[in-house]
């Protein structure tokens, strides 16, 4: 999935940017269409990280509440329930990586670094 935010982002940018024949309405379509894309990718990436901030809170709420007044089987079970809740979830890309928001900082950069790399290459023939 990742990969394919960099991919495409590329694509787009790379394959109208280098003709002399593109019109402005082209070029006007390639930005909005790579901004679309960078905005989507974001949103994944931002949503998903406030989510493992949000679960990384989740614990608080029993240790605030007044489970030391109940009886031994309500503490027991309490216990178990922080316990579980004091793991923070994260949200996957499959298996290749989490979303988050240094996770978008890497793609731009790798995504920059590709079109630079195949500007360089275009200049060079």
């Amino acid at each position: 999935m990742l990969c394919n935010f960099s991919k495409t982002i590329i694509k787009g940018i790379f394959s109208h940017s280098f003709q002399s024949e593109t019109t402005i309405s082209q070029r006007i379509w390639i930005i909005q269409y790579s901004i679309g894309q960078i905005s989507q990718l974001f949103l994944y990436c931002w949503h998903s990280n406030e989510f493992a901030a949000k679960t990384r809170d989740l614990d608080r709420g029993v240790y605030e509440s007044d489970w030391t007044k109940g009886d031994v089987f309500l503490r027991r079970q309490i216990l178990l329930l922080a316990g579980k809740l004091s793991q923070t979830l994260i949200l996957n890309a499959g298996p290749y990586a989490s979303l988050s928001i240094p996770t978008f900082i890497t793609i731009m950069k790798g995504t920059y670094s590709f079109y630079t790399l195949f500007s360089q290459m275009q200049d060079s023939e």
